[in-house]
């Protein structure tokens, strides 16, 4: 708990400077669902993938995850934006309208496979 505790306040810290920080969603690209790692990929767990999101989880700080493309094969791929804990409003509006803004790119991407 104490390490726990000592990095949320490192992150409190950090985003007394910064509004958000950003980083991707996953460190891999989607995969088939019912599966804790993609076949094939030399991972064993789902911490191995999730390196994005389980350390912000544990400092507590309020994150979502917005789908910004698409990988070649057509798969979502997201980024995450982290606020300041007790932020959680700040960080769903600027989520909103982030995702707004990259919609018409993911529509373009699924319209391209269609062709």
């Amino acid at each position: 708990q104490l390490e726990r505790a000592e990095f949320g306040a490192a992150m409190d810290r950090l985003l007394d400077d910064y509004d958000f920080i950003v980083s991707p969603g996953t460190s891999i690209p989607a995969f088939d669902v019912g599966l804790e790692v993609p076949l094939g990929s030399g991972l064993s767990r789902w911490i191995e993938w999730a390196a994005f999101s389980y350390p912000i989880n544990l400092s507590q700080q309020p994150a979502c995850v917005i789908p910004c493309g698409m990988t070649e094969v057509g798969l979502p791929v997201g980024f995450q934006i982290i606020g300041a804990r007790g932020d959680d409003a700040r960080v769903l509006s600027a989520a909103a309208d982030l995702e707004a803004a990259f919609v018409p790119m993911t529509h373009a991407f699924r319209q391209k496979d269609l062709v």
